[in-house]
């Protein structure tokens, strides 16, 4: 082996070692629409929406078998229309592993309080960083996992609205 070549293996060596270090980000965001209608004074409403990280985070999908680290940069959610007068209103975002039909395995991801319940209204939940558990089972499952919410309003209600995670994936590029 002359020395061109032995100088050349260990560059190419070394830019590998460097290269396995290396990673990369991506943000994502998981929407959620739920359309509550609940009558009574309070009222109170609990949807469930399915979430697929494949349908929905497909670049975030095609890199879960070398997730670095995952994280929730927060937690919206925006009345997207109003069909009764405005209200206040109080509640829970929960994350739900995938096939569970009971709150037992619900894990909190952010809570509200007394928060205006109009059109166009928006807030940005207070989190709760154990819910990620769920989310990296379902990147190591089959994708899937649940948004659910609750909560009450100060009077009978009918509204559309659309909870959103977003999301970073750092994973490794080699």
């Amino acid at each position: 082996m002359n020395r061109n070549s032995l100088v050349a293996r260990t560059a190419l060596l070394s830019g590998l070692v460097v290269l396995a270090g290396c990673s990369k980000e991506i943000d994502f965001s998981l929407p959620a629409t739920f359309n509550v209608n609940s009558a009574g004074t309070p009222a109170t409403y609990n949807y469930v929406q399915q979430i697929d990280l494949a349908a929905q985070a497909p670049d975030a999908w095609s890199h879960k078998d070398k997730v670095k680290d995952l994280s929730l940069v927060d937690v919206e959610g925006t009345v997207l229309s109003m069909f009764t007068p405005a209200t206040t209103g109080s509640g829970t975002v929960a994350l739900r592993p995938d096939g569970v039909t009971n709150n037992l395995s619900d894990v909190t991801l952010g809570t509200y309080t007394n928060k205006p319940i109009s059109n166009g209204a928006s807030i940005v939940i207070t989190l709760v960083p154990a819910a990620l558990t769920i989310v990296n089972d379902a990147l190591q499952g089959n994708g899937k996992f649940q948004v659910v919410a609750s909560g009450s309003t100060a009077a009978a209600a009918n509204f559309t609205v659309q909870v959103t995670l977003h999301m970073k994936l750092n994973y490794k590029i080699i």
